[in-house]
């Protein structure tokens, strides 16, 4: 089975979106540092991944000692990455992974590694794939994280829903 790597907005968008447990339907062994678990603090969004956590779904790796020299090392290479964004970066390498990041400089740290990297549109497509969710719920869950995340890129997520309403 795959491992994948999430970092803290792939998280927090199924969770706002309510496609968490959708996504945790996938087969993939998914993991995340506990530097990116520390960064989710709403009581709502932890209680979530609390739930994965001790479901066995979700495991967050402890990342010290001669770890943390590494994610310093990374951070002065890509100083635009977050410490979470390194821990991420890190394990997505040391594990063999495939990240799971809509961070640009996270996905680029990672292709310069040669490691696979997707973002949240990669869930969706898999969600489908998988037949968990049905062409309306994507559509509808991806029009309401289109409202919420301006970080996503509109034009991909607009050829998608015109694609999904062309097949429903």
């Amino acid at each position: 089975m795959k491992v994948l790597v999430k970092d803290a907005n792939i998280i927090i968008d199924l969770i706002e979106i309510d496609l968490i447990d959708e996504f945790f339907r996938l087969d993939y062994d998914v993991i995340t540092s506990d530097f990116v678990r520390n960064e989710i603090t709403d009581e709502m969004q932890s209680s979530k991944i609390e739930k994965y956590i001790l479901l066995g779904k979700l495991a967050v790796k402890l990342l010290e000692g001669e770890e943390l020299f590494e994610l310093l090392r990374l951070k002065s290479k890509y100083s635009a990455l977050s410490i979470q964004d390194c821990s991420v970066v890190y394990l997505v390498k040391r594990e063999n992974g495939i990240l799971l990041s809509g961070d640009r400089t996270a996905r680029f740290a990672a292709k310069e590694q040669g490691t696979e990297y997707h973002g949240i549109l990669w869930v969706f497509d898999r969600l489908l794939e998988s037949k968990i969710i049905t062409y309306n719920v994507a559509i509808a869950k991806m029009e309401l994280l289109m409202e919420i995340n301006n970080w996503l890129p509109a034009e991909e997520c607009e050829k998608r829903i015109r694609k999904w309403k062309s097949i429903k």
